[in-house]
């Protein structure tokens, strides 16, 4: 069972865990990423990878 999770003390509001993930990541009212609560799919986890990667202060992680 993978999750998604957001260091919302390290989140700066940059959208890249957005973009790589969207059906994982939102932005909240402000600017700070969120994740979804509900275990993830396949293609999420991997979408999740992505956003690991590409989160400039790697706030964004997939917890397993």
């Amino acid at each position: 069972m993978a999750t998604a999770s957001v260091d919302r003390e390290a989140c700066q509001g940059y959208p890249q865990c957005v973009l790589a993930a969207p059906s994982v990541f939102e932005l909240d009212d402000e600017g700070l990423a969120l994740a979804a609560e509900r275990t993830l799919t396949s293609e999420e986890i991997v979408a999740v990878r992505n956003a690991e990667l590409v989160c400039p202060v790697r706030a964004a992680k997939l917890v397993q």
